[in-house]
């Protein structure tokens, strides 16, 4: 593991999940990341079940690749998702997780779990 000369501080409140179709949430509840004034590369994975949803995430709003369906006959983990490069600052950052419909095969819960989330620094222009 690389040492870092910069400190973490990663706050983690509350998950925000939209149960209403089309929506993304934008209340206080939501997941809040600060990171000081690094560019980092953010990497989650969910899980996956005959219950669970498919979902599209955001990160202060912008839209995190496409929607990603949770469903699978049984419990299971997505395996590492990577979400991209993004500059945080020192402000709040907020994850958003919208439900935005379910696999045809699935149970209709629009059920979703985040396994962990991780933020690792990278060097910018990467």
């Amino acid at each position: 593991m690389r040492e870092s000369r910069r400190p973490l501080n990663v706050t983690i409140l509350a998950i925000c999940v939209c149960l209403a179709f089309g929506r993304v949430s934008t209340a206080p509840a939501a997941q809040r990341l600060t990171y000081v004034d690094l560019v980092n590369r953010l990497t989650l994975q969910l899980t996956k079940a005959i219950d669970y949803g498919i979902v599209q995430l955001y990160l202060d709003g912008k839209q995190l690749g496409t929607p990603v369906d949770l469903f699978n006959n049984g419990v299971t983990a997505t395996g590492a998702l990577d979400m991209g490069i993004h500059p945080l600052d020192k402000r709040e950052h907020t994850l958003t997780v919208e439900i935005v419909g379910a696999n045809d095969k699935a149970v209709k819960r629009y059920m979703f779990g985040l396994d962990y989330l991780t933020l690792e620094e990278v060097a910018p222009g990467f």
